[in-house]
């Protein structure tokens, strides 16, 4: 487990943008942190280091967005807030095994403990912690 402790939300997508080179194509990425703990923020940098254009914002209420981006591993970043979810019927509705499924597409996932089980084995669980206004402490995890 990698860990990293950033000064501002600009280091907390640099380094979300330095990951993005590492990562295989139909990516899974787990975030998980406390409100405020820079979840957004992170997944920011993913839309930035992979070409996405417009803003990027939380889909909390929609719960779930699609990005086209202008990489070609990975030419769309499905973004989803899970927050919001509480039955398993909310979440059979979202189609979100689909989603983990497709190979031309790179997963965040804010709130993952919602479908634990259907996460798929192989993924990226990411953890960040609110230390102080600007400080983050972020740890990676590359599950095989």
């Amino acid at each position: 487990m990698k860990k990293i402790v950033t000064h501002s939300p600009d280091e907390t997508q640099q380094v979300a943008v330095e990951l993005v080179n590492t990562l295989p194509e139909n990516a899974v990425i787990a975030l998980q942190g406390d409100l405020g703990s820079g979840k957004t923020t992170f997944t920011q940098g993913l839309a930035r280091a992979l070409g996405v254009e417009g803003k990027v914002n939380s889909p909390t209420f929609l719960i779930h967005k699609t990005y086209r981006t202008k990489n070609k591993i990975h030419p769309l970043l499905h973004h989803l807030d899970l927050y919001r979810t509480q039955e398993a019927r909310d979440i059979q509705a979202l189609g979100i095994e689909n989603l983990l499924l497709d190979p031309g597409g790179m997963v965040v996932i804010e709130w993952p403990a919602q479908i634990v089980g259907i996460l798929p084995a192989k993924r990226t669980n990411i953890h960040l912690v609110h230390k102080s206004d600007t400080e983050r402490e972020i740890s990676i995890e590359n599950k095989v």
